[in-house]
């Protein structure tokens, strides 16, 4: 069995019809959800709105270019940003501190063996 590459628009159209399918379950999308829930925020959207301490959330403007911290705009988006990204490798490291407790805790004649030495050396530096 080969390899077989996906194109943009096979997945368009996969999605299309699971959109479709969806729909007439009565399951709504994550698509449905951000059409329900616009206009969206301006400020939110540029990634200006600080809600880290309990003085916010404020948002920042030409009249207003610093927060009640002091933060400027570019702090702000960097703080947001960083905060998002810890957040998402918090979650996804979970599993590979489970696969890391698994291979720790099998024996050498338990039900977990390494097939491919070389392979798993491999993977790992990745």
């Amino acid at each position: 069995m080969g390899f077989k590459l996906t194109t943009i628009e096979e997945f368009e159209d996969a999605t299309e019809r699971l959109l479709e399918t969806g729909k007439r379950a009565g399951v709504d999308s994550w698509q449905m959800r951000v059409k329900n829930q616009t206009p969206h925020c301006k400020f939110g959207e540029q990634g200006i709105c600080c809600r880290i301490c309990s003085m916010g959330p404020y948002r920042i403007t030409p009249k207003a270019p610093r927060g009640i911290c002091g933060c400027d705009a570019h702090g702000i988006v960097g703080r947001n940003f960083l905060r998002f990204t810890a957040g998402g490798a918090a979650t996804h490291s979970d599993h590979g501190r489970e696969i890391c407790h698994t291979l720790h805790c099998a024996s050498r004649d338990g039900s977990y063996h390494v097939k491919d030495a070389e392979k798993l050396i491999r993977i790992a530096k990745e």
